[in-house]
């Protein structure tokens, strides 16, 4: 009974705290229209999702005021995001407390939705601690990130979808 109250008190703050973010992709929509469609950069498996808040499974949430992002190509994963949690045991040779990995060995799934709604599943078979992440995007650039992690509590961050940063 503990575990289903949790998970509809995530869903709720999940459904809550997207409501939030929905405003700001809104606002960079033009930048979308320049670059393609949302759908075409998450087939072509080239975009970067920008965290802009972050709720940990036991905790509150926050807006982030640093730059957080998740860059996907499509040979690999570079995950630059914050960590607040629980974690129940410590990796060997980490030396950051956040989820900041480069992984090389992963799958990348993508399905569309109803409604302009594309969930893509990544699963890493090379990284340390996290098992997989699972990203919802949505047509006017508002996205939604949920992690699991092998020895951490879940977390997820809201966001919105970008194009790749040639600089990188």
């Amino acid at each position: 009974m503990k575990k289903v109250l949790i998970c509809v008190a995530c869903i709720l703050t999940s459904c809550l705290l997207l409501g939030i973010t929905l405003g700001h992709a809104q606002d960079s929509s033009d930048a979308f229209k320049k670059t393609g469609t949302i759908g075409s950069m998450l087939e072509k498996k080239l975009y970067t999702f920008k965290a802009q808040s972050v709720t940990p499974m036991s905790g509150r949430f926050r807006q982030l005021t640093s730059e957080y992002d998740l860059q996907v190509s499509p040979d690999k994963v570079v995950s630059f995001l914050p960590y607040f949690g629980r974690a129940f045991n410590a990796v060997p040779g980490a030396t950051n407390g956040g989820l900041q990995f480069t992984a090389t060995d992963f799958t990348h799934t993508l399905q569309q939705g109803k409604k302009g709604k594309w969930i893509i599943t990544l699963k890493f078979n090379n990284a340390t601690d996290v098992r997989q992440m699972v990203l919802t995007a949505y047509d006017n650039g508002s996205a939604y990130l949920q992690v699991t992690s092998n020895n951490r509590d879940p977390i997820s961050f809201n966001g919105y979808i970008a194009a790749p940063d040639k600089r990188k």
